[in-house]
C-alpha cells in the first residue's frame, strides 16, 4: 500500500496480453512517450504504424549523473534536468538502486559533450555503455523504418482501445518478447468509471430519487468499488491488476455526480481483522436500501447485519506515516530537523528549525530583501548577505516587493498592518504573536491632527502616506493637486507641491508625507516651522510594549496549544485559506523555543503540501502553543548555513525573510 501511495495511487490493469504485433492507425496526431523520460514521438494522423517487439543493437552511450537508494531525490532530479532543457532523460530503477541519466547516444564523444554541461550544474557524471542487445518496443512507419524504440511505451491522450474510451493512460509493456496493453488510471478516476459501469442498468430507478438517496447510493457503491479494488492492489502478483469485466468508460450519463461521491467517501473502505477484503452486494439491494432514506453508511452496516460478514467501515485518510530524515545541531541551540510523511492523499516533506531561546547567542529578525521596501532576492542571497546561519520567507508582498502587512525594523514602521492580520513581534526579551492593529497620526503641537492612512507606498484617493528610509532614497512624485511635507526633527522643514520630474529625498532620521483628495485640506493646516509629532498606536496588547521588529503574515494557527486558525477573521483568499499548499509557519513553544516550518507542495511524487488544519495540528504535536502562519506557495523556503533545505515548488524572488544570526 505504501508503494502505491508513493507512486500518486495510480492502478494499472491489464488488457491484453501476448500481442506479437499492433497496427496503429491514429485518426489525428498521436503522441507516444516513453515512461520514466522525456523520450516522445508523435504519428502522424490518417497514416499507419506498425508496433512489435524486437532487439535492437543497444551500443548507446548515457551520462548517469545521479544514483541513490532514495526515489524522491532521484525524481527531484530527474525533474529539474528536464526543466533545465536537457533532452533523452531517464529515471531508471535497477533493484534497490533510483538512477537518472541522459541521453541515448550512439558515439561516447557526442556523450562527453553534454559533461561539462552537466558539472557546470553540479553534477558529477560519468559516462556509461550498454553493449548488449535489448528487447524493445519499436514503431516503424508504412516505409519500414524504425522511428521510435522503448522497453515501454503509453499514450496520454484521446485513449481508445477496440473502439472503446479509457481513463487515464493506454500503455503498452514487454513481457516474455510479446506485448501487453494496460490502462493506467488514478484510483478515484477508476472507481468513477466503475461504479458507473455498475450502476448503469439502474438508471431508470435513480432518476426518481432525491438527492440525498441517490447520493446515499453511490456513496455505498463507491466505498465498496475503492475496497475491493485496494484489496486487489494489495495481493496483486507482478505490475497489474486484472478485471475481467472492465471495458473503460461505459456510460457517462452520472459521471459528474458519481465523482462527486467518489471524493466525498475518498480513503473509505472496508475491513474485518485489519485486513482489506474483497465484498459484494447486489446493486438492486443497495438501490432497495438506499431507497428507504438510509445513509450510505447505515446501508453498509445493515448490508453487513444481513450477511454475517462482519466487516467495519474505517476511513485511512487521518493514518500518517513518519519518518525522521535528518535531525542534525546546526550550532549549539539550533537544530535543524527533515520528516517525511506519507498520508492518503500523497507524500510530504516537512523542514524545521529550532531555535533554543534560553541561547542568547542568536539574533532573530525580519529583514528586507534590499533593505528597501521594492526590492526582491533569493533567500540565499538574503541570508547570506547578513552573515546569517539560517533564514526562512517571511511575510506576504506585492508585485513591486512591497510588504503586504506588518513590518517593523529597529522600531520603524516599515509598511501598515493588512486588515489586522496576525504578526510575530519581538520586544528586548520577548517574542509573541498577537493582532497587528494599527492606527497612526500627524499632530500639531497647538491639537490639529491628521490621520496617516499608510506606510511606504503609493498614495491612494484621499490618503496621507508617510514614507521613511526604507522607502528609499526619494518619495514619489507628487501628482497634480498633492501636497507633501518634509519632517526633521519633529519640525516642518518644508512644504510642497507638484512639481514635474521633482522628487524629495528623504532624510535618515526624517519622513515625508504625502496627501491626495481631501487629506490635502487637512494638510495645508499645517505649516512651515511647525512642531508636529508622527504617533502610532498598536492594538491594545502591543500598546505598551517597546516593538524592536515585527513581521505581520497570518492566519494565526495555534492559541494557548489549540488549535484556532483565523482565516475567515481575518479575511485571507481561499488559496491561503483552503487547500493543500506549500506553507512556511512560526512558532513558539512554552520550553522557550521558536520553531519554524516549511512544508514543500504543488509536487506531487515529491511533496503535496499542507491544509492550515493540517499544519496546526503537526505544529501541536510538536510542543507549539502559539502558531501563525507565513507566505507561502512559491515563497516557501528554507535556507541553512547557504544552502536551501526543502523543495520549492517554483523559483522565486522573494521581499522579506526571518533571518537566525549567531552574535558571537
Amino acid at each position: 500500500m505504501e508503494n502505491f501511495i508513493r507512486d500518486g495511487k495510480k492502478v494499472s490493469i491489464s488488457l491484453k496480453e501476448g500481442k506479437e504485433y499492433i497496427w496503429l492507425l491514429p485518426d489525428k496526431n498521436m503522441v507516444l512517450v516513453e515512461p520514466g523520460s522525456n523520450n516522445t514521438v508523435t504519428l502522424k494522423g490518417s497514416q499507419t504504424y506498425l508496433m512489435r517487439p524486437g532487439k535492437i543493437d543497444n551500443n548507446i552511450y548515457q551520462v548517469q549523473v545521479f544514483a541513490s537508494f532514495d526515489k524522491l531525490k532521484a525524481e527531484t532530479v530527474f525533474n529539474d534536468l528536464v526543466m533545465a532543457g536537457f533532452q533523452d532523460v531517464f529515471l531508471l530503477n535497477e533493484g534497490d538502486w533510483f538512477k537518472v541519466r541522459v541521453g541515448r547516444l550512439s558515439a561516447r564523444s557526442a556523450a562527453e559533450v553534454l559533461v561539462p554541461e552537466l558539472e557546470n550544474k553540479g553534477y558529477s557524471t560519468w559516462v556509461l555503455r550498454e553493449e548488449k542487445p535489448v528487447e524493445m518496443i519499436n514503431i516503424y512507419d508504412v516505409e519500414g523504418d524504425n522511428i521510435f524504440s522503448a522497453r515501454s511505451i503509453e499514450l496520454i491522450e484521446g485513449v481508445k482501445y477496440q473502439g472503446k474510451n479509457y481513463p487515464g493512460v493506454l500503455g503498452y509493456a514487454l513481457y516474455n518478447n510479446k506485448i501487453n496493453i494496460y490502462n493506467k488510471v488514478e484510483l478515484n478516476q477508476l472507481i468513477t468509471v466503475l461504479v458507473s459501469n455498475e450502476v448503469k442498468d439502474l438508471y431508470h430507478d435513480l432518476y426518481l430519487f432525491n438527492k440525498s438517496r441517490l447520493e446515499a447510493l453511490l456513496k455505498s457503491q463507491a466505498v465498496i468499488t475503492r475496497t475491493n479494488l485496494l484489496s486487489k492492489i494489495i495481493n496483486k502478483k507482478g505490475d497489474f491488476i486484472y478485471l475481467p469485466s472492465y471495458q473503460g468508460i461505459e456510460d457517462d450519463r452520472m459521471i459528474s455526480k458519481i465523482s462527486k461521491a467518489v471524493q466525498l467517501t475518498d480513503g473509505i473502505v472496508l475491513e474485518r481483522n485489519n485486513k482489506l477484503i474483497e465484498v459484494s452486494f447486489n446493486t438492486r439491494e443497495l438501490l432497495k436500501e438506499a431507497g428507504s432514506g438510509k445513509n450510505y453508511q447505515t446501508i453498509l452496516s445493515d448490508l453487513n447485519n444481513y450477511q454475517l460478514i462482519d466487516f467495519k467501515i474505517i476511513d485511512l485518510t487521518p493514518a500518517v506515516i513518519e519518518r525522521v530524515r535528518i535531525d542534525a545541531k546546526v550550532k549549539r541551540g539550533l537544530n535543524y530537523k527533515e520528516i517525511y510523511q506519507l498520508t492518503w492523499w500523497g507524500p510530504r516533506v516537512i523542514s524545521i528549525l529550532d531555535l533554543d531561546l534560553t541561547k542568547t547567542a542568536y539574533i532573530i529578525e525580519p529583514v528586507l530583501a534590499g533593505g528597501v521596501v521594492q526590492a526582491t532576492a533569493d533567500l540565499v542571497e538574503i541570508v547570506k548577505s547578513r552573515n546569517a546561519l539560517a533564514g526562512v520567507n517571511g511575510g506576504y508582498f506585492s508585485y513591486t516587493g512591497r510588504p503586504l502587512g506588518l513590518l517593523i525594523k529597529d522600531g520603524v514602521t516599515v509598511s501598515e498592518p493588512v486588515k489586522d492580520r496576525t504578526a510575530v513581534i519581538f520586544t528586548n526579551d520577548d517574542i509573541l504573536l498577537a493582532k497587528s492593529g494599527w492606527q497612526a497620526v500627524l499632530q500639531k503641537a497647538a491639537g490639529n491632527s491628521c490621520l496617516v492612512n499608510g506606510v511606504n507606498r503609493y498614495v491612494g484617493e484621499d490618503e496621507l502616506i508617510v514614507y521613511n528610509k526604507y522607502y528609499g532614497e526619494k518619495a514619489p512624485e507628487l501628482g497634480a493637486g498633492m501636497i507633501e511635507l518634509l519632517v526633521i526633527d519633529n519640525l516642518i522643514k518644508a512644504v510642497n507641491t507638484h512639481q514635474e520630474g521633482s522628487r524629495t529625498e528623504i532624510p535618515d532620521q526624517g519622513m515625508v508625507f504625502q496627501a491626495h483628495g481631501s487629506a490635502v485640506t487637512k494638510l495645508e493646516e499645517f505649516q512651515l516651522g511647525d512642531r508636529v509629532e508622527y504617533r502610532e498606536d498598536f492594538s491594545p496588547e502591543l500598546q505598551d510594549l517597546a516593538i524592536v521588529s515585527a513581521l505581520g503574515g497570518g492566519p494565526r494557527l495555534l492559541k494557548e496549544g489549540k488549535v484556532f486558525i483565523t482565516a475567515h477573521e481575518e479575511e485571507f483568499q481561499n488559496d491561503i485559506a483552503y487547500g493543500r499548499a506549500p506553507r512556511t509557519a512560526l512558532g513558539l513553544s512554552n520550553d522557550k523555543h521558536l520553531l519554524v516550518f516549511t512544508v514543500d507542495g504543488r509536487q506531487p511524487s515529491l511533496s503535496i503540501g499542507i491544509t492550515l488544519e493540517e499544519l496546526a495540528e503537526f505544529m501541536q504535536r510538536h510542543g507549539v502553543e502559539e502558531g501563525m502562519n507565513l507566505d507561502g506557495g512559491s515563497s516557501a523556503r528554507m535556507v541553512v548555513r547557504g544552502f536551501t533545505m526543502n523543495n520549492p515548488s517554483a523559483k522565486r524572488l522573494i521581499s522579506n525573510a526571518i533571518i537566525f544570526r549567531y552574535n558571537r
